[in-house]
């Protein structure tokens, strides 16, 4: 059998794999990721379209006014309302072939194996480099006109910078900024009997899982705490020292068991040390109501692939995987972030 060399070969396989299996990683992708899969099962994963997304926000009641009998209606109604909007953030992931490889391959099937082993390494690569963009706060993205705005923008350390087009800093727009506190008091325990001395960082954690709940029972299933390994080894040994309660419980967004702390879901992503809410030393972690904290995906760019092309100067075949999305917190007043969390000590 002839080697396989030629652009329109490639393209014919590759129309079959666009038909049967793009569609199947177009979906499932990013469930992999424990954010978005969170925000997923509160509904909140979009696909859009536009020139930018847009999002009108509730900040402030409505007016009211009691009347008697012919009393004259003198209140005006005021605008609740206020907009944010933010605009989309483009990635891809390059795909190639060499050519001299392909003359190697005898059947169409070992080429559709080849074009799905590269479609599988494209899928882990946007999976990891995204899952990273959604702790960060876009200044380290190459797009600088358009980055990816993650928790770090949305729920900052210090609540004053400029979000979806809204000032923090100004005094007006304090709806607008999220709860943060920075937890730099160390806690202290007694190793002889466990009892603990100083603990700063549980009567935060749970003063600010209050805070976010929304009028919301406990444990709602909306609110999540999203820390690194470093963070969770410590909440783990509190747990064993009987100075916090950590229950192994399954996650029904999740589908797996995970520790929770008064029926909030803890997950694990190293990627928040990577990333330090505090950008500092220490590490953090974020507590979330997930009801407002919506991923927007383009319907036209989502996973999609171009055709196989010849490169230029190289005897290659060359094709992209592109993809349009965003990360919007509707309501930063029910977010929290605690940073500067540094290792406990004995005494």
């Amino acid at each position: 059998m002839a080697a396989i060399t030629d652009t329109r070969t490639m393209n014919m396989i590759w129309a079959h794999v666009r038909e049967k299996v793009l569609p199947v990683m177009q979906n499932q992708w990013w469930k992999e990721v424990p954010l978005l899969k969170k925000m997923e099962a509160r509904g909140n994963v979009k696909m859009d379209g536009g020139a930018r997304i847009d999002v009108s926000l509730e900040v402030e009641e409505g007016s009211f006014e009691e009347f008697d009998g012919y009393q004259l209606l003198t209140l005006e109604e005021k605008d609740p309302f206020k907009r944010a909007n933010i605009n989309w953030n483009f990635c891809h992931v390059p795909l190639q072939v060499n050519r001299a490889d392909l003359t190697k391959i005898r059947g169409k099937e070992k080429l559709f194996d080849l074009l799905k082993n590269k479609l599988s390494n494209a899928q882990h690569t946007m999976r990891k480099k995204i899952n990273q963009r959604m702790f960060d706060d876009g200044t380290n993205s190459e797009a600088a006109s358009n980055p990816f705005y993650g928790l770090k923008a949305a729920v900052p350390a210090v609540a004053t910078n400029t979000y979806c087009g809204i000032n923090r800093a100004t005094a007006s727009n304090s709806w607008w900024r999220n709860h943060t506190q920075d937890v730099t008091v160390a806690y202290t325990w007694l190793t002889a009997n466990g009892t603990v001395t100083t603990m700063p960082l549980i009567t935060y954690m749970n003063e600010y899982i209050r805070k976010v709940q929304q009028n919301t029972l406990i444990g709602g299933k909306n609110l999540c705490i999203i820390t690194g390994t470093t963070v969770m080894g410590y909440l783990e040994d509190l747990a064993f020292r009987n100075a916090l309660v950590l229950v192994d419980a399954e996650d029904k967004d999740l589908g797996i068991p995970v520790p929770k702390h008064k029926g909030v879901s803890i997950l694990n992503d190293d990627v928040v040390e990577d990333y330090k809410p505090g950008g500092d030393a220490d590490n953090g972690l974020y507590i979330l109501n997930t009801d407002f904290l919506k991923w927007y995906c383009q319907s036209g760019c989502n996973f999609l692939m171009d055709a196989w092309e010849k490169a230029t100067q190289q005897f290659a075949m060359t094709s992209h995987i592109w993809h349009s999305h965003q990360m919007l917190c509707t309501n930063p007043r029910y977010q929290a972030v605690l940073w500067g969390i540094g290792a406990p000590t004995s005494s």
